[in-house]
């Protein structure tokens, strides 16, 4: 089986966890990649098995997580899970991003969120957040 772990990270939350679970997908299978989503090719994706996609959750889904999704070619029969960063809500994220991943043939088999260490303007510092993802979110991932 031949995985893959793409990541979009704005400010390294969502790449923690993209490492955490690309190490855990290793030791059980012996081999995961791991690469940036701005450098991943979404046409050269047809090889892998399992195609493992985080970002971070701002205005529901990023726009350009999902012109990447819709950039893929057809994959029939592959499965994908989705995993996400988010200081607030992220009630929006997978309602988004999950119906792209089934148009592009994917079926999604799992998905996780965790909280991440954020700065809103309008709110008090440190976040309720802060300190996230810690050593208990990547044990998980």
């Amino acid at each position: 089986m031949k995985s893959i772990v793409i990541y979009f990270s704005q400010t390294g939350n969502t790449e923690k966890a993209a490492r955490a679970i690309q190490a855990g997908i290793t030791q059980v299978t012996g081999q995961c990649d791991l690469q940036e989503m701005r450098d991943t090719n979404p046409l050269r994706l047809k090889d892998y098995d399992l195609i493992g996609l985080g970002a971070p959750v701002f205005e529901g889904c990023p726009k350009n997580v999902l012109q990447f999704v819709r950039r893929l070619r057809f994959v029939g029969g592959k499965h994908a899970f989705s995993f996400c960063t988010h200081g607030t809500s992220y009630d929006q994220f997978y309602p988004l991003l999950f119906p792209a991943l089934a148009g592009r043939g994917l079926s999604v088999i799992g998905s996780a969120d965790w909280y991440g260490n954020c700065y809103l303007l309008h709110m008090p510092q440190p976040y309720p957040t802060a300190g996230h993802p810690d050593v208990t979110d990547l044990e998980e991932a």
